[in-house]
């Protein structure tokens, strides 16, 4: 397709926080509340004489120094963002407001603070730290409405005179909507079967409206969605499936186009920097006042982890499902797990993420459930969280089996409750599983390795089974 116009523009915006677009607007004498999460609401930071930006930290290379004071157990945004503000990048920012969104964001500015990384030369300069409800409920609205008032209305009043009333609310929430419809608009060319916009256009237009000030943006996105109405996309779709992407800090533009490159079109986001939900209009009455209603709209439309209560626990799952229906993705990961059954037999085989030892103890559980009176079988070299598993879930289970001795052989009959004679004892190893088995009395089974191992004791083992018993390990590979 044919490059969008301001495409340039956009991704010029987003290669450092401290953007033209920011150094404009301070120009012009407003005044930039820096952010750092989605549960602050937008257009309170873009009242009067402000205007807000998320920050961000593009192009990082070292988190050497952030990691020193945060550990390397935090993840990676909230590293890289002390880092750039020790850096001195974020210097440009008038104040900064925190919500406890989770406990690493807030570390992280704390370090922030502590390490006075920003404010120099700026009398006003503050820092404010916003408690987010748990439950969205009408007493979470409340709780919310009231940190909105203490820990982001009137510090900008007090610091800036910034007007706070109910009428600058509403106006802020115009300029919000104006930009949200836009970027709809904009995002409804990523439907039908050969798009308009790449998701990879789509994401950095869309983080712009989030790190710069909205209102020196709606000329360029309104071109931008006049420009799409005549676009002429490619004659043949090159991707080969259509992927919605959903996580939490995806601010590098990068991964998008990584994804995009592999084949899979970006139909469709879900996460803190994205258009879904970050990018709703905000629907205000006469009836109430403006911030209550922000605010209740804000906490029922989030899908951050932050809530909890089991609507929006249940809920966040089907928010995802509604997308993909509507941007009709493909569903590759159904359609693996599809494979994966007809490969295993299996009736529904399952994914699981968070590494292997999560993968472990989802088995487990998962096992005990289906069934809670059956023996689960695990190999001898087994990943240490399994046994941690089997002890968190009160599975009983024996280890070290120590073979050829038999005290472990003999250990995980009396556990099962069984008879010699109802016991098979199987392994491919002669000089251990096989002679254990036999010095205990039970009937062995010898099986056929998959693989050779690397390890010398293995290789002894083997070379002497090849000499004494004639096994060929000649056509197995290394591993």
């Amino acid at each position: 397709m044919r490059d969008l116009k301001h495409l340039t523009f956009f991704e010029d915006l987003l290669q450092e926080a401290n953007n033209a677009l920011v150094v404009q607007a301070q120009r012009e004498g407003k005044k930039c509340v820096a952010f750092v999460c989605e549960n602050t609401p937008e257009p309170l930071m873009n009242l009067d004489n402000t205007f807000g930006v998320r920050l961000h930290a593009p192009n990082t290379g070292s988190m050497d120094i952030a990691t020193y004071y945060m550990t390397s157990l935090l993840c990676e945004t909230t590293r890289s963002l002390l880092e750039r503000a020790v850096e001195g990048g974020f210097n440009f920012a008038d104040c900064v407001i925190a919500p406890d969104g989770c406990t690493m964001i807030n570390r992280c500015v704390e370090n922030m603070e502590l390490l006075k990384t920003m404010g120099k030369d700026k009398s006003n300069f503050f820092y404010q730290y916003m408690e987010i409800p748990l439950k969205a409920d009408e007493n979470g609205v409340e709780l919310l409405v009231l940190q909105c008032k203490n820990h982001i209305l009137k510090p900008l009043h007090d610091a800036f005179g910034t007007d706070v009333s109910d009428a600058s609310i509403r106006k802020a929430v115009a300029e919000h909507n104006r930009v949200c419809e836009l970027i709809r608009a904009i995002g409804e060319y990523r439907k039908g079967p050969n798009p308009r916009i790449t998701g990879y256009e789509f994401h950095v237009i869309t983080l712009a409206t989030y790190v710069a000030p909205k209102y020196l943006l709606i000329d360029k996105l309104e071109e931008t969605l006049k420009e799409l109405k005549t676009r002429r996309p490619d004659k043949k779709n090159p991707y080969r499936a259509r992927v919605v992407v959903v996580g939490s800090e995806v601010d590098d533009i990068d991964f998008i186009k990584l994804v995009e490159e592999t084949g899979a079109y970006v139909c469709a986001d879900r996460f803190c920097y994205g258009s879904f939900p970050g990018r709703d209009p905000i629907t205000l009455t006469d009836d109430e006042d403006a911030l209550t209603q922000i605010c209740r709209q804000y906490m029922n439309r989030a899908q951050c982890p932050r809530y909890m209560n089991m609507p929006k626990m249940i809920g966040r799952r089907e928010y995802v499902n509604q997308l993909a229906k509507e941007y009709e993705a493909d569903g590759i990961i159904a359609e693996s797990e599809e494979n994966a059954a007809a490969l295993f037999g299996a009736g529904r085989p399952c994914y699981s993420t968070e590494g292997s030892s999560q993968c472990i103890r989802a088995m487990l559980r998962l096992s005990m459930l289906r069934r809670p009176d059956g023996v689960i079988l695990a190999a001898r070299n087994v990943h240490k969280a399994f046994v941690y598993g089997a002890a968190l879930l009160g599975l009983e289970f024996t280890a070290n089996g120590a073979k050829p001795l038999t005290f472990g052989v003999n250990r995980a009959v009396k556990a099962m409750g069984a008879a010699k004679s109802e016991t098979l004892v199987v392994g491919d190893q002669i000089f251990t599983d096989v002679m254990a088995g036999n010095l205990a009395g039970i009937r062995t089974v010898l099986v056929e390795p998959f693989h050779l191992e690397k390890t010398w004791t293995f290789r002894l083992k083997r070379r002497v089974e090849s000499v004494v018993f004639h096994r060929d390990y000649s056509k197995l590979e290394e591993k």
